[in-house]
Order: structure tokens, then sequence, then C-alpha cells
């Protein structure tokens, strides 16, 4: 019962997520804006589905957030906080021994971990 009522939830947020880029204008925020993060951004904005502008990462490290906005063109802050104002689509990418603290932070809102 468990798988297919994950199915159904990858079902529904791929379909709320694939009408979102219909626009281009998806507002994406990234939890972490290490290499997994800078890759999957730098995807999303070669593949149209949203623009650097719109695209956003917190970072606790100054060369991490360096590096995102360097390579995708998008903004790079060290406030998680900043990053749920901008964004629509929340994408978690921390390390697993911070993944508790940063729920915590962003409490009420539903990121997608990678």
């Amino acid at each position: 019962m468990a798988v297919e009522s994950d199915e159904n939830l990858f079902l529904q947020v791929r379909e709320s997520i694939s009408s979102m880029s219909e626009n281009k204008d998806v507002k994406v925020g990234f939890i972490g804006a290490g290499r997994m993060a800078t890759a999957l951004a730098g995807g999303l904005i070669a593949s149209g589905f949203t623009t650097a502008k719109n695209v956003w990462a917190s970072d606790t490290f100054d060369s991490a957030r360096e590096r995102f906005a360097r390579e995708t063109g998008a903004q790079a802050v060290e406030s998680n906080l900043t990053v749920m104002e901008h964004a629509e689509v929340i994408i978690l990418s921390v390390k697993p021994q911070h993944v508790t603290d940063v729920l915590e932070e962003i409490k009420g809102h539903t990121p997608i971990s990678i």
C-alpha cells in the first residue's frame, strides 16, 4: 500500500512541477549550494524549466555559494530563509547530518530532498 501511495504522490508532484514549468517563471530554491545543487540548477536553467533570475540557493560555505553563482548565474545567499522567501519549489541539498536542523528551520514547507 505504501508503494502505491508513494507512486501517487510522485505523480502529483511531477504533474504540479510540469504545469509550473510551462510559464518558465518557476522560482526554485536550493537549501545547500554544493555540487549536486549546482548541477541540478544548471540543468533546470539549460533545459528552459526556469531562468537563472528565478533560482536561489543558500549555503553556509562562501566557496559553495561563489561556485554556485558563478556556474549557474543564479543567486546564492547565506540565509535559508531568504531562499524560502523567493522560491515556490524548495530542493533540500544538504548532507544527511544537517537535515534535521534544516527541516526545523524551514518548518511549514515541504522540500524535495536529493
